[in-house]
């Protein structure tokens, strides 16, 4: 009897970390949607996960700081580290030219 509440506390939380990660990924705090999934339940914290906006600026804010992107030289919006050229100003982008910043 005891090793099935403590499972189904495990599959909660489990729950819980599931969401909050799906709402990490939308730019958000990860312990917030751990409490929101705690207090509210994983159903109710999956829901307000999908109507919440994402944040596009955390997001870039990320992918810059782990290096998967970087800021385009002329016009300064964020594109992959390994793009030849722009997609918003249509310049070329060399190597050297990266600011990871």
């Amino acid at each position: 009897m005891q090793g099935a509440i403590f499972a189904g506390i495990v599959f909660y939380l489990l729950c819980c970390c599931t969401v909050a990660y799906y709402y990490y990924g939308k730019g958000h705090a990860f312990w917030i949607g751990v409490l929101i999934s705690v207090v509210l339940t994983p159903l109710i914290g999956t829901l307000i996960a999908v109507l919440v906006p994402s944040k596009p600026e955390v997001l870039a804010a990320r992918s810059l700081n782990d290096g998967t992107s970087r800021r385009c030289p002329q016009c300064a919006e964020v594109i992959q580290s390994a793009a030849k050229k722009c997609r918003y100003c249509g310049s070329v982008v060399d190597d050297g030219d990266c600011s990871s910043d």
